[in-house]
């Protein structure tokens, strides 16, 4: 067993070179992100999809009887969700000068927006 294990950090970038040379696979946080991309690849990928095979069996879009759907509220939506990237950046900064506390009221603040918009 090596004297620098998995759960220890690592105290020199030699240690933390030769940790990560002996790492049999991935790191768990490699594979999450690479799951999430293709869930979120696959969900893109199906709305176009369906758009594509919609727009193709009716000649006319929108069918007959269903009114043309307005962007108003979309761009205000999507407007909103994007305003909430404003306290993840300062939340980051918070966290990087050391102010914890800030940067978790930052972060409940963007969750709340968010949830409110569901």
């Amino acid at each position: 067993m090596s004297d620098v294990t998995r759960s220890m950090e690592a105290t020199s970038t030699g240690d933390a070179a030769r940790v990560a040379r002996e790492r049999r696979t991935a790191p768990s946080g490699w594979w999450g992100m690479v799951l999430m991309i293709s869930t979120e690849f696959t969900l893109f990928a199906s709305l176009i999809a369906s758009y594509f095979y919609l727009r193709f069996q009716n000649g006319q879009w929108p069918p007959a009887g269903i009114d043309a759907p307005s962007v108003t509220l979309p761009l205000v939506l999507t407007g909103v969700l994007v305003l909430t990237t404003i306290p993840m950046f300062g939340a980051v900064a918070a966290t990087r000068a050391g102010r914890r506390g800030r940067a978790w009221a930052l972060v409940a603040l963007a969750l709340v927006v968010q949830g409110v918009y569901l």
